[in-house]
């Protein structure tokens, strides 16, 4: 069985994924004892995924990493505010090159150049959601209840998918708590109990040591990644191998006192 590593050389990647709306940190931990002919596998599995691109290529590029280190990473998702102000703050941002509708048609443009990309008409042009932080305390919520066992395990991340895909993909305004709760009806979670959540601020809580936990790391640039206790970091939109690298040097060097060559 692997073990986490030792406390007091702790080796974390934590990753602030601020795509538009939902905003995330994920910390994951590494274990030591990977044998070489594991790491030659891992290798081999990195060098065959790389096809990542707008607000589907971070959680790609970490859910290909995690894939294919196994047990070796343990994850931790959490949330960073970049569009507490949605709508209002990319219609400025936008001003110049026709607002909302302009960002709307960029993306768009980028997307059509991925055949394995799909993306709403709406997403922005149509439906533009006012706010990440609606969104962010009802999945804190669904987070809070995964903790105490509520709700089965992996729901929050899950559900964080779903409503993802429900406003890129499908162009819903996930903003709207209606909205949440079709997609948490959907996923078959007990909404009396989110609500509970909702109304003794369980998920305030939860989010507000998120947006903590962001302020301590220093996390100002989308995305941005933070690697082994701060003494490593990636930022902006980073190639999926320049991260591979980077998680393969941690893990085979935690074992030992040097330093990452990444």
């Amino acid at each position: 069985m692997n073990r986490p590593v030792a406390l007091n050389r702790p080796l974390s990647l934590v990753l602030a994924l601020m795509i538009v709306l939902i905003g995330s940190i994920f910390t994951l931990t590494f274990h030591q004892n990977l044998r070489s002919t594991e790491l030659a596998s891992i290798e081999r599995s990195l060098a065959e995924r790389a096809r990542y691109v707008v607000e589907k290529a971070e959680q790609q590029k970490l859910a290909t990493i995690i894939s294919a280190e196994g047990d070796a990473i343990a994850v931790e998702r959490r949330f960073c505010s970049v569009f507490a102000d949605a709508s209002d703050r990319l219609a400025k941002r936008w001003s110049d090159r026709g607002g909302l509708g302009g960002y709307a048609t960029h993306v768009q443009s980028v997307v059509a150049r991925f055949d394995h990309l799909t993306i709403s008409e709406k997403a922005w042009a149509e439906t533009a959601p006012r706010s990440s932080l609606g969104v962010h305390i009802f999945l804190s919520a669904i987070r809070h209840l995964e903790g105490v066992e509520a709700v089965p395990s992996a729901s929050f991340a899950k559900a964080s998918w779903a409503m993802r895909e429900a406003f890129f993909a499908e162009g819903r305004d996930i903003g709207q708590r209606t909205v949440q709760y079709e997609v948490a009806e959907q996923l078959e979670l007990p909404i009396a109990a989110i609500e509970d959540c909702l109304a003794d601020s369980s998920a305030h809580a939860e989010l507000a040591a998120d947006f903590d936990l962001a302020k301590r790391l220093d996390v100002h640039v989308s995305p941005t990644l933070v690697l082994n206790e701060g003494r490593q970091r990636l930022a902006g939109n980073v190639g999926y191998r320049v991260i591979a690298a980077n998680v393969h040097e941690l893990l085979r060097g935690s074992a030992g006192d040097d330093a990452s060559w990444c």
